[in-house]
């Protein structure tokens, strides 16, 4: 297996090199999943390319943030320069960019981020199908799964065994973006799971989805036999000396297996890195995951103890690890969950084995204290020289070549071209002063407040497991059964494949061929039971072609139907923020997609003007989930509010078999209908999903009736009058 570490400066290249990792990825510029580091220049990564070479190691680099239409040429210029320097793979989750890079660079070897969420086997087929060499894993898996998935891959696949867990599943978390615009999606999470909320009239709550690190040393061996061909530590934003101790903690065992004393020492340098505490994340099929820690921050770093008292920015504390002057600490603030981290400048003992120490301003006692590096550990010490000249000049010489001007003037051409010529800024019937709707619901109950004298254009109807019962007592009205389009759940773990399957085939047997996919990854699940389908006596249409007259004939005498083919459509969760990532759903088979829910106006204009005759959707009222996960504790109180220090409300909600966050004020663009008719969108959906059916959706169902009267209601528009970063 291949051992592969991150690097977030060349010093931390430098460690993981020597460590003895057999691959490392650094973060594209500008244009990774970890925006807040510091951005490699060209020229440092042609030398860590060269070094890395030399020594027989690979470099992959991680351009795993969505991107902008505007984004679009400086990406293409990245990925010409990978490609003149031969760089090991692109890591990748914006699909708009997967485009670009098979259309300019097939021959660039690409792999999925853990960012396009594949949790299942089908998943993994249809990015294999894409052509991607490698699929790094969801990190929701567990061990039996990865399994299943490895027993007969079409690519390699990697999984992350060491280093940070976000809370939400991966691809899908909208909770940094909701609360101001920064996009975890585009690498600007600020990290809101990591504050302590409380249960609203109970104040017990805690750090509720604070992950502790990841941590897999034991299992090394196990995942070896699930088929996995790279184990990935996490920590681009940690120093070298984190990634030196990590990768040779794995190092060690990888060569020696679950040899007793390389375990035991490699676990003393995974403590001697200075993480948070770890457990083994969602790998056991069974017993006690040790996902969270809540009474606790979840801060990297040892704790060194709480503040005692602040006097004229001087803190007073009984430190329980010993401190140096230049070690790097981190001061979290109890009241607000800010953090702060500084250098120990000076340190003054006192009786009673108390230290006195400068500490920010923010300090306050009761603040906690923690140490994330040592005084040698050389925190922001770049190696020096470590760019020779002739990678200087290389970096320069590219950015003066003339093929790499014209083909980012090529790209952003394109970008405001509209797909298939179709009239730029008109939808597939010309503009429109109304914006027709579709109704998106999760519980059929719905059905009853609607107006009697509205109908949806769509009626979208999410099944599940756990809502199948419900949907089996309650028919559904002729004339919204003849619009009925039903949505699988954004995450569909390798367990719960097979229902599906079994859903999709009898309700394809059923004469129900419209269906809504939340990424891209569920298309081959489609296809593969068209082929099915056909093998039963499907005869044909729309891409599903029967063999010839014999066979419907032979399908007539047993009665059965010709089967038409499936009618896909894609929901917000395709993430797609330029005109690049429509055409690949369009590639992809599927009729309409909707624009992403985080998007800004200036994003969803640029996708209504370059959708052409392409069917193109948005989300105008909903509650989305902000987070959803896999995880469980028996500290969640399910329906229940939960509140942020600055004093933000969310509900904590099941669906679909996982835990939902869904904010208490809602999202609504019902009043901006008209300007995004203008604009030439095709459709806008109202998502009731998540919301109970009654009195809580009255307010947006009063809008639709003629002269109904409106109620008011708590409402925002998420980032369409903001600015998406």
């Amino acid at each position: 297996m291949e051992l592969l570490a991150p690097a977030g400066t060349t010093d931390a290249f430098a460690a993981a090199v020597r460590a003895g990792a057999d691959a490392v990825y650094i973060g594209a510029p500008a244009l990774n999943a970890r925006a807040l580091a510091r951005d490699f220049t060209l020229a440092e990564i042609a030398a860590m390319v060269e070094e890395a070479h030399d020594r027989g190691v690979r470099v992959y680099a991680a351009m795993n943030a969505l991107v902008k239409d505007a984004e679009l040429a400086a990406a293409v210029r990245l990925l010409a320069f990978f490609h003149s320097i031969g760089l090991d793979a692109v890591i990748l989750q914006d699909i708009g960019l997967y485009r670009l890079a098979r259309r300019y660079f097939p021959d660039l070897r690409l792999h999925a981020s853990t960012l396009l969420g594949a949790n299942n086997h089908a998943h993994v087929e249809q990015l294999a199908a894409m052509g991607f060499a490698r699929i790094v894993l969801a990190r929701e898996m567990r061990l039996d799964e990865i399994a299943a998935v490895g027993e007969d891959k079409s690519c390699e696949i990697e999984v992350f065994v060491h280093g940070a867990m976000c809370f939400g599943v991966s691809g899908l978390c909208l909770f940094s973006s909701y609360l101001g615009g920064k996009s975890g999606l585009r690498g600007r999470c600020v990290q809101p799971c990591r504050r302590r909320y409380d249960w609203q009239g109970r104040g017990d709550g805690g750090y509720l989805f604070s992950m502790n690190d990841l941590e897999a040393l034991p299992l090394v061996d196990d995942l070896r036999r699930a088929g996995v061909d790279s184990l990935k530590i996490e920590g681009r934003m940690r120093n070298a000396s984190y990634v030196e101790h990590v990768v040779r903690a794995y190092r060690l065992v990888i060569d020696h297996g679950n040899d007793r004393e390389a375990l035991a020492e490699a676990r003393s340098l995974t403590a001697a890195a200075m993480g948070r505490t770890t457990g083994p994340g969602y790998f056991p099929v069974t017993g006690d995951h040790g996902l969270i820690s809540h009474r606790f921050s979840g801060n990297t770093g040892l704790f060194v103890g709480r503040i005692e008292a602040v006097r004229q920015g001087r803190a007073v504390l009984s430190p329980r690890v010993t401190l140096a002057v230049g070690d790097r600490l981190r001061l979290h603030h109890e009241s607000s969950g800010d953090r702060h981290a500084f250098t120990v400048t000076g340190i003054e003992a006192r009786p009673a084995d108390r230290i006195v120490l400068p500490v920010p301003t923010q300090a306050a006692a009761g603040d906690a204290l923690y140490k994330i590096d040592t005084a040698a550990g050389g925190r922001g010490k770049e190696t020096k020289n470590f760019v020779p000249s002739h990678c200087r000049r290389l970096a320069a010489d590219f950015d003066r070549a003339p093929q790499v001007r014209s083909l980012m003037q090529r790209v952003a051409h394109e970008a405001a071209r509209p797909i298939k010529g179709g009239r730029q800024g008109r939808g597939e019937r010309g503009g429109r002063e109304h914006l027709p709707l579709w109704l998106k619901i999760d519980d059929l109950r719905h059905l009853t407040h609607l107006p009697a004298d509205w109908r949806p254009e769509q009626l979208v109807v999410q099944v599940s497991p756990d809502n199948a019962r419900r949907r089996r007592r309650i028919s559904i009205p002729g004339d919204l059964a003849s619009r009925l389009v039903l949505a699988l759940p954004p995450v569909i773990q390798e367990t719960d494949l097979w229902w599906y399957e079994r859903e999709i085939l009898a309700q394809a047997r059923r004469g129900q061929v419209d269906w809504q996919v939340a990424h891209i990854g569920q298309v081959r699940l489609f296809e593969r039971l068209a082929e099915r389908l056909e093998r039963e006596g499907a005869g044909g249409a729309a891409g599903f072609r029967g063999k010839g007259r014999g066979r419907r004939k032979k399908n007539r005498r047993h009665g059965r139907r010709p089967f038409s083919g499936f009618r896909l459509h894609g929901g917000f969760h395709l993430n797609c923020l330029n005109t690049q990532a429509l055409k690949t759903a369009r590639r992809a088979g599927l009729r309409s997609a909707l624009t992403a829910i985080e998007a800004d106006r200036g994003v969803v204009e640029a996708l209504a003007a370059g959708k052409g005759d392409f069917v193109v959707g948005i989300t105008v009222y909903g509650r989305p989930a902000l987070f959803i996960s896999r995880a469980e504790a028996d500290f969640f109180r399910y329906n229940t509010v939960f509140v942020s220090p600055k004093g933000e409300r969310f509900s904590l909600v099941k669906g679909f078999g996982h835990t939902l966050a869904l904010p208490e004020r809602v999202f609504s663009l019902m009043e901006r209908r008209g300007e995004l008719a203008a604009m030439g969108l095709d459709y806008g959906v109202i998502d009731l999903c998540g919301i109970p059916p009654g009195r809580g959706v009255s307010p947006v169902l009063a809008d639709l009736r003629p002269g109904g009267r409106r109620r008011k209601e708590n409402v925002g528009t998420f980032n369409y009058l903001g600015t998406l970063l």
